[in-house]
């Protein structure tokens, strides 16, 4: 009988290759935004990873996450579900990473500049 040949380089590859990732998960729609006129709203302009600006209003209870899924529905500029963002209000103060975090917990109220940037994993 002739020898066993010797299992095919390939099938081992193929039994080594990482899982593929799962789907990313979509953004939920954006949830109800008030008029940048409204009192009390919260006025952000905010400079995206791209570099693009975007102006949005938004409520003291909204959190990080609802900026986020607000900015991913309405700047033109796809965020991943998969990546972590954090807000950054100006100098000296720390870049929001939290997404549960309220904009009146972080102290944001008025109309303000802030820089929207993707954190490294």
């Amino acid at each position: 009988a002739a020898p066993a040949a010797p299992a095919a380089p390939e099938a081992a590859a193929e039994a080594a290759a990482p899982e593929p990732p799962p789907p990313e998960e979509p953004w939920p729609p954006a949830p109800e935004l008030p008029d940048t006129s409204a009192a009390g709203a919260v006025v952000l302009r905010v400079r995206m990873p791209d570099g693009t600006c975007t102006t949005l209003a938004f409520k003291p209870e909204h959190t990080l996450r609802d900026v986020l899924c607000a900015l991913h529905h309405s700047s033109g500029t796809p965020l991943s579900t998969r990546r972590h963002y954090q807000l950054a209000a100006g100098m000296g103060s720390p870049p929001c990473k939290d997404p549960h975090a309220t904009l009146a917990a972080l102290g944001l109220s008025g109309r303000l500049a802030v820089n929207l940037s993707e954190v490294p994993a």
